[in-house]
């Protein structure tokens, strides 16, 4: 297969690697329940009218970021007089949701399904005030941190007389082992296949990179006792005193607290850890010093912890959030919270729709999160009264909602009684098609046709597609058509800019890109194309020449089962192919469905000239979206071997802008950068997705953070009344 050293590029390379892998979760859909059956119910229907959607700015000690608040606050609802249903009677919520599980350990998950259970269950210093997406308050830290040194030292204040679910107190020596943990594991899979692809790298990338297999590659760590020596002398958490500790950070960037306020930095009890991965290094009041075995066992995953199993009977007890892991089934895939004992009650400053909720106890003590996969069944399950809440399916809308009200008003009418539809809210969420080059045959020698080489294919192919009426006919008007990467919400103020310009349907202006790139094809010999490395590619080597004669074949491949992007690919093939066949050109543009996963092996293995991708943010800052998409090493970029040095150069400003806390340069930069790309070309922008909540009527407190994202139920809030039926 074909080296990095030998691919096509603009320029030659320079970058650091920041790069994202998402790691799914797969299993079987199984229908079981150990709850009995909901009462069967007589419905009568009202309409209430829809939410509000604010955007404030909030002022903070670095930078002013942009808050997108969507809150429901009269929701479009249709109300139940029918009996009570049997959660509500139980004090249980049913989540149903096609997301199961993966590995139930927050040093582990890469995961979004697995995120929506650790917010629940562990919690972390800094988290996020409600529904503000950038006003992070104090949590289990007593302050929001004093920053010294040029961002090199953070400084917090715990809070005191807090306990773990196990019954052990909170305090500076778990901060330190969570975060130690999280890197002596190495971002390792929890199936042990991959060093590196885990979320250790968001805070790797604050230290020393070469201790870090995302940075160096998989297999290039010895996990020996030397590297574990190296790890702890990095001294990232430095303890102070019981209740002080002290961050130390080799490479400071103006979004550290965001980088501490998400799943991969939940606190976890050590006792509790340790006691379970291997109970043999257990001792009663363990100074830092004692854990050194338990790292050396542990480095790199080199064993499977007991924490990461799944249990029907082991509860987990090592959070200190409202609930803990009372079930994790690993054949349903179905998980049951039980409402923590100890739970100290959480923080003041904690706000919905600007308005301060106390969260105390959590007011429905069981929760049951069924994974159910299919759609319809979650439909009639939610219609039923067996669950409380579901997934909102943009294929299924027109089940849940008025059709004509949502088309003509843009409001959310539920059709379904007895349910409140939330929404729809914004996601930090990108969707693209991204065009290929360095094609490889099937034996792994370099193709010599490479379409997309050629800036003029790259742009006919964009401009071929209306996006904005596909995502208003296709998709239900439940996606806004992309203008470009970052997307709208993105911290700080500015990252996104909806002026930034991005190609537009014009079919003419296809006809003469293509009857151009068929007329002078590109080819090697023009002296003007480089392999990755820098080198001139010699003459020869590529050559895009084509004709009736000497007909070329383009594939354009969709996620299979997606119907949207397989209307975008087949109105892209047949508009060009219609004005290849008038104009004689030779060109022929097929499509080929490829499975989810499957695309990204076919994209990294240069198999394919274009495929479907997209992106969640990791964190709410801008920089997150930059690197792997822009970076010539970055994830998406490596995989198409393209390497475009003004668009490094902007990237490595804008990161270097960050680390010295300039946020204007950051966004200036950033915005530069978007606006390179979209004249260069190398991704076509699909939608920047959003979503929408079925809930039960009888379901009070729920909220959406778009920091969060669409799997962030945060139970503590939720609670039941009685609906107010029609008057």
């Amino acid at each position: 297969m074909l080296t990095k050293s030998r691919a096509i590029s603009n320029t030659a390379a320079i970058a650091v690697t920041v790069i994202l892998v998402i790691a799914v979760g797969a299993g079987v859909y199984f229908a079981t329940s150990s709850r009995a059956p909901a009462p069967t119910t007589v419905s009568v229907t009202t309409t209430a009218s829809g939410g509000t959607q604010t955007v404030t700015s909030v002022a903070t000690g670095t930078a002013t970021v942009t808050t997108v608040s969507t809150v429901t606050t009269t929701p479009t609802t249709t109300t139940t007089a029918a009996a009570t249903p049997v959660f509500v009677s139980d004090n249980s919520l049913v989540l149903e949701t096609a997301g199961n599980f993966q590995w139930l350990d927050p040093s582990v998950s890469y995961y979004q399904g697995d995120y929506g259970i650790f917010q629940n269950v562990f919690e972390k210093l800094l988290w996020f005030s409600g529904d503000n997406s950038s006003l992070l308050i104090p949590w289990l830290s007593a302050d929001t941190g004093t920053v010294s040194n040029g961002g090199h030292t953070w400084v917090f204040h715990l809070r005191q007389g807090i306990t773990f679910a196990d019954g052990t107190p909170f305090n500076a020596t778990a901060v330190w082992f969570s975060f130690t943990r999280l890197l002596i594991l190495d971002g390792t899979a929890g199936d042990q296949s991959v060093h590196g692809s885990q979320a250790a790298w968001i805070i790797q990338q604050l230290l020393n990179d070469s201790l870090s297999s995302y940075f160096q590659g998989s297999g290039t760590q010895s996990y020996d006792a030397a590297w574990v020596n190296a790890v702890l002398k990095e001294n990232f958490v430095q303890i102070i005193d019981p209740y002080t500790i002290q961050f130390n950070i080799m490479h400071p960037t103006a979004s550290f607290p965001y980088l501490i306020s998400n799943e991969w930095a939940d606190i976890m009890s050590p006792s509790w850890v340790v006691g379970h991965d291997d109970p043999s290094l257990l001792k009663s009041h363990m100074t830092t010093a004692d854990y050194l075995p338990y790292w050396q066992e542990f480095a790199g995953l080199a064993k499977l912890t007991t924490m990461l199993t799944p249990s029907t009977t082991i509860p987990v007890m090592a959070g200190t959030g409202p609930y803990y892991i009372a079930i994790a089934d690993p054949t349903s895939y179905n998980v049951v919270l039980k409402s923590n004992p100890n739970y100290w009650g959480g923080p003041s400053g904690f706000k919905v729709a600007g308005q301060e909720i106390t969260i105390g106890k959590p007011k429905i003590a069981t929760i049951y999160w069924d994974y159910v996969a299919d759609q319809n069944t979650q439909l009639l399950d939610l219609k039923a009264g067996k669950a409380t809440m579901v997934d909102g399916s943009a294929s299924l809308l027109y089940s849940y909602v008025d059709q004509n009200t949502w088309l003509t008003q843009g409001k959310l009418v539920s059709i379904v009684p007895g349910t409140t539809v939330h929404g729809t809210y914004p996601t930090l969420t990108t969707a693209w098609f991204q065009f290929e080059s360095n094609i490889t045959n099937a034996d792994g020698s370099f193709r010599s046709f490479q379409p997309f080489a050629d800036w003029r294919l790259r742009m006919a192919a964009t401009v071929s597609v209306n996006m904005t009426l596909l995502m208003k006919t296709v998709a239900n008007g439940m996606f806004d058509a992309a203008n470009t990467l970052v997307p709208p919400g993105t911290n700080p103020a500015g990252s996104h800019s909806s002026s930034i310009a991005t190609p537009q349907y014009n079919l003419t202006y296809a006809e003469q890109l293509l009857k151009e790139a068929a007329a002078t094809p590109l080819k090697s010999s023009c002296g003007c194309l480089h392999y990755y490395n820098g080198s001139v590619i010699p003459s020869g080597v590529v050559d895009n020449s084509v004709s009736t004669s000497k007909p070329m074949t383009i594939t354009l491949t969709y996620v299979a089962g997606g119907l949207v992007g397989q209307n975008i690919i087949n109105t892209i093939a047949t508009n060009l192919n219609k004005i290849s066949v008038k104009d004689n050109l030779g060109f022929t543009f097929v499509t080929q469905p490829l499975p989810s996963g499957n695309r990204y092996i076919q994209m990294a293995e240069h198999h394919i000239d274009f495929a479907p991708a997209g992106w969640v943010a990791d964190y709410n800052w801008v920089t997150d979206w930059l690197g792997p998409m822009f970076l010539s090493t970055g994830g998406y970029f490596s995989w198409a071997l393209w390497n475009n040095t003004a668009l490094d150069s902007l990237v490595h400003q804008a990161l270097a802008a960050d680390t010295a806390g300039n946020i204007a340069q950051l966004v200036s930069l950033a915005t530069q950068a978007q606006i390179l790309e979209n004249k260069a070309g190398y991704y076509m922008w699909e939608a920047y997705n959003v979503g929408f909540f079925p809930t039960s009527t009888w379901l009070s407190g729920f909220y959406y953070n778009i920091a969060i994202g669409d799997s962030g139920h945060y139970f503590p809030t939720y609670g039941y009344a009685t609906p107010i039926g029609p008057s």
